[in-house]
């Protein structure tokens, strides 16, 4: 806008917004914000899963407007999981979001010299159990990193683990993190991953992650070649024809726009140290999506803080996914379901669990901790303020044929759709009665979630919806009790101010004293 051009955003009409639990509630007003003023958006869709893990900052975005928006016939829900290619995987973690244990079709048990049980080839959901910690042990730290080790440095045997590129270990814990990265260094690239002053060391062939956003000009060597520039750059495979000029403004614009981000994983194709130029190191990493550049080794590690990428925390590696996962639950400590359930589905063909059962156990019937929003609140105050009533629709038919599909929605006249993977069949035209339906949206509100509204003939068939999708009736967001002005505490306090006050007596006079 200061070089008095259009935004590059100008023309955007929709918005869509994948993996919606990650979206923190500050960005997320800030972008809308500037598309709602200096873009021509009219539509908004949002993607994601409400059982995953919300973002790191406050709030619970996706939640909230999925219930929110549900009752108004502007949510859908899908039914059927593409991502993963094993219906073990897809059934474990739904009773993961019920609380139940997962069903495992095949077991390792970590001793002294384990070894793979010779039926593991066709598995897909694979238990690898640890020997139970002594509490009373002094070296029970110390055993179990032993045997940690060991059960990583036997599962990299495994035909699946071979390729680094399509698998990915998981821990919830850093440390847990750092053990494995140092087993996979020796075992993908044959060298440490530190050195003898505690110093990250970095190689070809190591899987690494940027820690940090940084643009990809402020990555590159100050005096590379114009040839070699055109090698790494050129990454869309076109051929720059044209003047210098050109091709000077092609290669400016491609530096500005790429961006390597947070997250992003590469594998180092290439490590060359430039004696010519002071011992300048170089770097060549690739994405494995197209992106191939040579970059500054002391600027990325200045700008990106890279680190080995084998492991990484369920935290930094939710919204991707691999064929293989291997999760490391370790000590449940605060970890609850939603971490277990969010890392055995981030795996498309097989999953494996290292953990000791134990832990596991804690971590799965660990409730997770709710998140006191008021975001549900003003939406609905805002909704019900402006005067649009919610999508009156006809509750499907329901035959023997499509009872299990979910209903296609009617015109709404907001333009926001959410949607997750599994959650409430029940819909508010099923769910209610026409009396209540002339309620205000407010007034439905503050007597409950128009999921749980409904006559006597309808509440059973609700429950049993709600057991069957896996959400305890203590930790719906609909349960959540909003603290209301009561018109006796409102009285008490309007009476408490200073012009109204009552004078009274401190001592009770006596007969030759004035009152």
């Amino acid at each position: 806008m200061t070089t008095n051009k259009p935004w590059k955003f100008s023309s955007v009409r929709v918005l869509v917004v994948d993996e919606g639990s990650l979206v923190s509630v500050g960005i997320f007003k800030s972008v809308l914000n500037l598309l709602c003023e200096h873009s021509k958006l009219s539509k908004l869709i949002i993607l994601g899963d409400i059982r995953q893990l919300p973002s790191i900052e406050p709030g619970n975005l996706l939640k909230d407007l999925f219930e929110t928006l549900k009752s108004r016939n502007c949510a859908i829900e899908l039914k059927t999981n593409h991502r993963a290619e094993s219906q073990l995987i897809v059934d474990n973690a739904t009773r993961i979001s019920r609380r139940q244990f997962p069903k495992f079709d095949a077991e390792l048990n970590i001793s002294d010299n384990p070894t793979l049980p010779i039926s593991i080839q066709d598995k897909t959901f694979i238990f690898v159990r640890l020997p139970e910690e002594d509490a009373s042990s002094q070296s029970s730290k110390t055993n179990h990193h032993s045997c940690l080790y060991s059960a990583v440095k036997t599962l990299l045997q495994e035909n699946d683990l071979q390729n680094a590129k399509t698998s990915q270990f998981i821990a919830f814990r850093r440390q847990d993190c750092d053990l494995i990265n140092d087993c996979c260094c020796k075992h993908y690239t044959g060298h440490l991953n530190k050195d003898h002053q505690n110093r990250l060391v970095f190689g070809i062939g190591d899987k690494i992650c940027c820690t940090r956003n940084a643009y990809l000009s402020d990555l590159l060597p100050e005096n590379i070649s114009g040839s070699q520039q055109n090698n790494d750059l050129d990454t869309s495979g076109e051929d720059f024809s044209g003047t210098l000029h050109d091709f000077a403004k092609n290669k400016h614009d491609f530096e500005s726009n790429v961006r390597l981000c947070n997250g992003e994983i590469f594998f180092i194709t290439n490590d060359v140290t430039d004696v010519t130029f002071g011992m300048r190191r170089s770097l060549t990493i690739n994405n494995m999506a197209g992106l191939e550049v040579t970059v500054d080794f002391k600027k990325l590690m200045k700008y990106c803080r890279i680190k080995h990428a084998w492991a990484r925390t369920i935290h930094t590696f939710q919204g991707s996914e691999e064929q293989t996962v291997v999760y490391v639950v370790g000590k449940a400590g605060r970890q609850h379901w939603q971490h277990v359930y969010t890392a055995v589905t981030r795996g498309r063909c097989r999953v494996y669990v290292i953990a000791e059962e134990s832990q596991l156990r804690n971590a799965i019937m660990k409730n997770s901790f709710p998140r006191k929003t008021r975001l549900k609140h003003f939406l609905q105050s805002k909704l019900s303020s402006s005067g649009a009533p919610p999508a009156d629709f006809q509750s499907p038919q329901k035959s023997s044929g499509d009872s299990g599909r979910p209903s296609t929605p009617s015109a709404s006249p907001l333009p926001v759709v959410t949607d997750h993977a599994m959650t409430n069949d029940v819909t508010w035209s099923e769910a209610s009665s026409p009396d209540e339906r002339t309620l205000t949206f407010a007034e439905r509100w503050q007597l409950s979630s128009p999921d749980e509204v409904g006559t006597d003939d309808d509440l059973p068939k609700s429950r049993a919806s709600k057991r069957t999708c896996g959400v305890n009736d203590d930790e719906s967001p609909s349960k959540i009790l909003m603290v209301r002005e009561s018109p006796q505490v409102s009285s008490r306090l309007q009476n408490l101010r200073l012009n109204n006050l009552i004078p009274r007596q401190l001592f009770k006079p006596t007969d030759n004293q004035e009152t």
